[in-house]
């Protein structure tokens, strides 16, 4: 087996000039710290800057928005509703992020994905929601996570 042929230092380092890596080596901005939402890339996933200086791709915390990936990448929508509603979820938010204050208020960790999460708030309130999670679910653009295996936003056929 390749894996076992290869030496365990020869994998450290591997890891160490991983990017991903190199971003989850760095302490997530700490609990409470709040970002400023720069670039939607997609309804759930964020750039944000912190106080520190950084630039950190983060995640909304409390809720899952369909993917909008091409076929064959990590996050690839499963089917064209999917990419449809996807789509319509990272409109809604980029729109959000030009006419509103949008903050991440991080949870000082990273998800499997290395990404910050963070709570998400939109002032002033959009439909009496201030959480962004919340917001999504209102208007039918996603749904409520907690970081469990993630449902189909594909039809049954």
């Amino acid at each position: 087996m390749i894996i076992r042929a290869l030496s365990r230092p020869f994998l450290v380092g591997l890891a160490l000039v991983s990017p991903l890596a190199a971003q989850a080596a760095d302490p997530a901005p700490p609990v409470g710290t709040k970002g400023r939402l720069l670039f939607v890339h997609d309804g759930d996933t964020f750039d944000a800057t912190y106080p520190d200086g950084r630039r950190i791709k983060t995640r909304l915390s409390n809720a899952d928005t369909p993917e909008t990936g091409n076929p064959g990448t990590v996050n690839a929508a499963k089917c064209p509703e999917e990419l449809e509603a996807g789509k319509r979820a990272t409109s809604y938010v980029a729109q959000l992020i030009r006419s509103h204050e949008v903050v991440a208020i991080s949870l000082g960790r990273y998800d499997k994905f290395n990404r910050v999460l963070a709570t998400v708030l939109v002032t002033p309130a959009v439909d009496g929601h201030t959480d962004l999670g919340a917001l999504l679910v209102y208007q039918g653009l996603g749904r409520f996570y907690r970081g469990e295996r993630r449902m189909t936003w594909c039809p049954e056929h």
